[in-house]
């Protein structure tokens, strides 16, 4: 089971890696960075501030994994715990709004390198792919459908006992 663990670990913390590309290489907020004719000293502190992001994103989307782990753990027990198990699901929910948060402070961090100019480009671009995130209708409200694997963890129904 320890090894299991490990092995979800590792494979969570790869796929992070690659969700958590500094901004310059990924998303609009990247491409628009690369058009708004940053100083040099610019480029650097904003690719600096990149990769102290993705690091955060990769600590917390790792935690975030394991308490989904945890979460099947305790669903899959055969008398359910409803106070452990609400507890892990606002544990994982809390990690979800620590990332909206991050994301937050990044985004005005960067903001305060810019000119005024530069601001408004900047400003533009994070209404812009916010608005188009999956999961939200065009006025950036959630949607009413369900998406796609992110739904209640369910565990598998185990074969019913032989007569």
């Amino acid at each position: 089971m320890k090894r299991m663990m490990v092995v979800v670990v590792a494979l969570m913390t790869g796929v992070a890696l690659v969700w958590a590309q500094p901004a310059r290489q990924k998303g609009p907020e990247g491409r628009m960075l690369q058009k708004m004719n940053l100083t040099e000293e610019q480029q650097k502190q904003v690719a600096d501030l990149g990769l102290e992001m993705a690091k955060k994103q990769i600590n917390l989307k790792s935690k975030e994994a394991t308490a989904r782990v945890e979460l099947r753990q305790l669903l899959r027990e055969e008398k359910m715990d409803r106070a452990a198990i609400e507890k892990k699901t606002k544990e994982i929910a809390a990690y979800a709004v620590d990332e909206k948060m991050m994301k937050l402070d990044h985004w005005s961090t960067v903001n305060k390198l810019l000119t005024p100019e530069q601001q408004k480009t900047w400003k533009h671009v994070l209404l812009r792919a916010s608005a188009q995130q999956p999961g939200r209708n065009r006025d950036g409200g959630p949607e009413m459908r369900q998406r796609r694997g992110r739904g209640a963890v369910v565990p598998p129904v185990p074969p019913a006992p032989e007569p």
